[in-house]
């Protein structure tokens, strides 16, 4: 008999987040990782930066669910859902031809990704296995010679409008071991020659759902007991 079981907490939410630059100005807020509540697992923060010369920002978010059944099953396929919220203002300066300075360039994008993990009861893993990076927001400021650019855009999603999947798989899974669901972001912003970026994931409202942030809702497993 098949079935479907959910997960609307996570286990745990890790962050890492890399700065690169060469000179400029960096600035980023306090980052919060919450699981408040069912469905609102999120990382929230806010950065901005500038660069007459190159600078680039990334943070990296794992939100992992982990199930354990109550009896031997057969596990056919695994899922994830993010629901982002934010916004991202970008700005590049026209360059000055006398000054030999090169146009300014923003960019900023998000991916999102998810892995599955089966774990035994000794802690080895049987069974692994991921999806590619699927890119879902891109913004860029371009300026040239004569023209500088500004550009902002909200990020913003309905409910299980971006899923990944791992599946259709045929493994076997006892009682004793334990199928971790992993959801991933990556977001990159990069300026550069007297660009700038703005990247808010904390107080922007969008939905009205209060889940402002990098968030994943929820994972879902289909099980063949």
């Amino acid at each position: 008999m098949s079935s479907i079981q959910f997960a609307v907490r996570t286990n745990s939410i890790k962050v890492t987040e890399v700065h690169l630059f060469n000179s400029g100005s960096f600035n980023i807020t306090e980052i919060d990782r919450e699981s408040l509540s069912d469905m609102a697992n999120r990382v929230r923060f806010g950065c901005s930066g500038s660069s007459p010369s190159e600078m680039t920002f990334i943070l990296h978010t794992w939100h992992t669910f982990v199930f354990r059944p109550q009896r031997d099953v057969r596990l056919l396929a695994a899922h994830t859902h993010f629901l982002p919220e934010g916004t991202v203002s970008l700005a590049a300066r026209k360059a000055n031809s006398w000054l030999f300075e090169t146009p300014g360039f923003a960019v900023c994008s998000v991916d999102i990704k998810m892995k599955l993990i089966i774990i035994n009861e000794q802690g080895d893993i049987p069974f692994s296995a991921s999806t590619g990076y699927l890119n879902i927001f891109e913004l860029y400021a371009s300026a040239d010679w004569s023209h500088s650019v500004s550009k902002e855009a909200v990020l913003e999603s309905d409910l299980l409008e971006f899923t990944r999947t791992v599946g259709p798989i045929d493994i076997a899974v006892w009682r004793t071991w334990a199928i971790a669901v992993i959801a991933e972001y990556k977001v990159r912003a990069d300026a550069s020659h007297y660009a700038s970026f703005d990247l808010d994931f904390q107080s922007f409202l969008g939905l009205g759902l209060g889940l402002q942030g990098l968030n994943c809702p929820m994972a879902v497993i289909n099980i063949e007991e």
